[in-house]
């Protein structure tokens, strides 16, 4: 059975200054295969589904180191899914 699988995954990182940096990350993920639905020894082409999902994902993050004891970190992020099955 044909299957397919797309991936792509980017990282960009920005050193801000000394006690502050900043992340952006994305992800997509695009895959499917093709299923019989059904056990017979001759299959018509009819008899095949597509099963799969796109995913796609955004994260933005700032860190910051504001002394020795106290840093934070502020996220923020998207996801969306696209099933197909």
């Amino acid at each position: 059975m044909p299957v397919e699988d797309e991936k792509l995954l980017i990282k960009l990182d920005w050193n801000i200054n000394e006690d502050h940096r900043a992340s952006l990350v994305y992800n997509y993920n695009d895959g499917f295969k093709l299923s019989q639905s059904d056990d017979w020894v001759v299959t018509l082409y009819s008899h095949y589904y597509e099963q799969g999902a796109e995913l796609q994902s955004f994260v933005g993050a700032l860190y910051s180191d504001w002394n020795d004891s106290f840093s934070t970190k502020i996220s923020v992020g998207k996801m969306a899914l696209d099933n197909r099955a």
